[in-house]
């Protein structure tokens, strides 16, 4: 049974990747995202924060939403949508921020996997551990959670993506400057 699990965390976590390229092939931040339910992909996203100019695009966001819009397009009431949520599983390629882990805890999700660690914005135990529904959380639910699914694979397309740079990024102001030690 487990070895089945880890199969399936394998295949999602897959779909996710695929996200995660099509992000970076758009000269986005390669984070993708699928989101489950009863073991069927229901939504996916992709970081399209530079193509919207909305620094909240973010890959689970914009799978948020389109669960969401499709659950209100079916007539479902907020409390449905709520249970909805408390069955659902995502499988991102890094570790959420500290924005989408703490939307997660306000819906209530019940699982998620993530690839990488987010080490300056996690917010699944890298900096804060919003997944716990801890006081950090506020009303948050607390969720399930566990990262390191192929965790190379998604570091791979960070360095892709930095190595080729992010034409959308802010020109410094002003030229680093180099310090001679003393």
């Amino acid at each position: 049974m487990e070895e089945d699990h880890c199969e399936d965390s394998h295949n999602y976590m897959g779909f996710a990747l695929h996200q995660a390229k099509l992000a970076l092939e758009a000269l986005e931040v390669p984070v993708g995202c699928v989101f489950l339910e009863d073991g069927k992909v229901i939504a996916s996203g992709r970081n399209r924060t530079n193509e919207t100019r909305n620094a909240t695009r973010h890959a689970e966001m914009e799978a948020i939403d389109q669960l969401v819009g499709q659950w209100q397009k079916d007539g479902l009431s907020p409390s449905q949508v709520a249970e909805k949520f408390s069955k659902c599983v995502l499988y991102v390629t890094c570790e959420p921020c500290i924005m989408c882990a703490s939307a997660l805890s306000f819906l209530g999700i019940k699982e998620v996997y993530y690839g990488c660690p987010n080490d300056k914005f996690g917010g699944c135990g890298s900096i804060l551990s919003l997944h716990l529904g801890s006081e950090e959380a506020q009303r948050g639910k607390g969720y399930k959670c566990r990262g390191g699914i192929m965790a190379e694979e998604a570091v791979s397309l960070f360095k892709c993506f930095y190595e080729q740079g992010n034409p959308n990024a802010p020109k410094p102001h002003r030229p680093v400057v180099q310090r001679e030690r003393t």
